[in-house]
């Protein structure tokens, strides 16, 4: 059975699209129904009214007269229809308007704003006018019903009379040839007095049954409006996430990034508490819920690393910035803390950070053993923390300075030291051939002996190839990953990156990953948040 709460994979997917691109849809889903409301404040009021008018089907004169009616096809499958398309002729509507007076309206504008629409499964008609004017769309309506049954009936006795007419045509000429008193001038007078008694008796079969009565205002309808806006909105909203997402390279969810990186996911870190930025939390506030996050990567390592048993461990990162110092100097803290023998060595020679973040000195470190020839115990600085005296956890920093390594600048063979001035010539040694060293990997041997576990604080993987290099000389490898700053390209590099090192990746870390709703509402149970 499924938990409570649980959305089907796609699902979840889709909504977390539409949060990583929120910021668009919510500006679609409040600007449409505004701009909607706001121009349906703007409108004009419109009027609506309408009429209805009876087709018939019975011809009283027809039936006294015994005469076929001439009009008879008209009540085949489509009469309703066909009447509706007879009253849109040009004829009937200037009939109205001349009746009605309306003299600023054209035939055009007239067909435009109305129509006649056969109501359904019935004989009826609806004539439906829509004007600014409530009164001029009453007077229309009614007046186009009643000028249409006029005009119908006009059509219905139009053959009677053209053919009475004919009739008399002849007898008149009968009579100026001597004829009158032939069988045929009496037939043809006989049918000439039925077609006058059938025109007499004949009445339309169109009634107006319905007048408009009044009209109704149709716009502007602000609720209908706001309602519409924001069906539009919401649907616009999902076109614009969908094309953002489309052009949007960057990754910004967990499990985009999992799926990716194809690795399992060691630990959500979230961003430090307010009052604690710069601070190591698992030393400032060890009890604080968002320390358990540590606690949390603590487990989920030894887990995948038991098999493995992995002493030396490098923590990497695709880009700088990503926390991956603050990850490596916590996570010492959390198994220091847990009774374990660990070393954090900073081997990010270009940006080290770890001594400053565990108040040690930056000085002698790596770059002193590699260059100089320094002793272990001369690097090796111990930590202390507040309330434990028992908590085993020492720094190789990176150590080194202007006189021991430099960075190169440029592709000719210039070299400018790593503190400031570019006015040296090439140093002793440069930080790639420290870290390919053999002398550094016999320090990482000998910390190996000495601690249960060796954190070995790496450069970035995209910056220079020393993590590369060191991924030959330790036994396993963390991503540190920053939510919403890597992109789908840098990430392919990455995952490149991760494969040239000989060292198995264990896992990653999303840092700066928002806290869970589970996490805020134990955190907040604790008072905390």
């Amino acid at each position: 059975m499924k938990p409570s709460g649980y959305a089907p994979e796609g699902l979840q997917r889709y909504l977390e699209i539409v949060r990583k691109h929120r910021r668009i849809a919510i500006v679609a889903v409040l600007a449409v129904p505004i701009a909607a409301f706001a121009y349906s404040m703007l409108q004009a009021p419109t009027y609506e009214a309408s009429s209805e008018v009876l087709l018939g089907r019975q011809n009283i004169a027809a039936s006294l007269t015994g005469l076929q009616d001439p009009n008879g096809y008209q009540l085949s499958d489509r009469p309703v229809q066909t009447q509706a398309d007879l009253a849109r002729v040009p004829d009937v509507v200037q009939r109205t308007l001349k009746k009605a007076k309306a003299t600023d309206l054209t035939i055009g504008g007239f067909l435009a704003s109305s129509s006649v629409v056969p109501k359904t499964n019935s004989d009826l008609l609806e004539f439906t006018v829509v004007n600014r004017d409530p009164f001029a769309a009453s007077r229309l309506a009614t007046e186009y019903a009643k000028q249409f049954t006029r005009y119908r009936l006009a059509l219905d006795t139009t053959p009677v009379r053209r053919a009475r007419a004919q009739l008399q045509a002849r007898i008149r000429q009968l009579r100026r040839t001597g004829e009158a008193s032939t069988r045929l001038y009496s037939s043809l007078l006989d049918k000439e007095q039925a077609l006058a008694t059938f025109e007499a008796l004949q009445t339309s079969n169109a009634y107006v049954v319905r007048t408009a009565g009044g009209a109704v205002q149709i716009s502007p309808r602000p609720k209908r409006a706001l309602l519409l806006g924001a069906g539009f909105g919401v649907l616009l909203a999902l076109a614009l996430v969908a094309i953002a997402h489309a052009l949007d390279t960057r990754v910004s969810t967990v499990s985009e990034l999992e799926d990716k990186l194809g690795l399992p996911l060691l630990a959500r870190i979230p961003a430090p508490p307010h009052g604690y930025e710069g601070a190591l939390i698992m030393r400032v506030a060890p009890s604080d819920p968002r320390a358990d996050a540590y606690r949390v990567l603590r487990a989920n390592l030894d887990f995948v690393n038991r098999e493995r048993g992995a002493r030396v461990v490098m923590a990497t990162s695709a880009i700088e910035g990503e926390g991956k110092s603050t990850t490596v100097a916590n996570l010492a803290l959390a198994y220091a803390l847990e009774g374990k023998r660990v070393i954090v060595l900073d081997l990010d020679l270009r940006r080290p950070a770890v001594a400053s973040l565990l108040d040690v000195p930056s000085r002698p470190g790596v770059v002193e053993v590699v260059v100089r020839n320094a002793d272990l115990s001369q690097v090796l600085h111990p930590v202390t923390v507040s309330g434990s005296e028992t908590v085993s956890l020492g720094v190789v920093p990176a150590g080194g300075g202007a006189e021991d390594i430099a960075v190169r600048t440029d592709v000719a063979d210039r070299w400018t030291p790593a503190s400031a001035t570019p006015t040296r010539t090439k140093p002793s040694m440069a930080v790639g051939e420290v870290v390919a060293s053999d002398r550094l990997r016999a320090l990482i041997q000998e910390l190996r002996q000495r601690a249960d576990l060796v954190l070995v604080d790496a450069p970035p993987l995209l910056v220079t190839s020393d993590a590369i290099t060191l991924g030959s000389i330790v036994d396993a490898i963390v991503l540190v990953a920053e939510i919403d700053r890597l992109r789908l390209e840098t990430l392919d590099d990455v995952i490149r990156a991760l494969s040239m090192c000989a060292a198995p990746t264990l896992g990653w870390v999303a840092s700066g990953a928002p806290a869970t709703p589970e996490y805020e509402s134990y955190a907040s149970a604790n008072g905390r948040v």
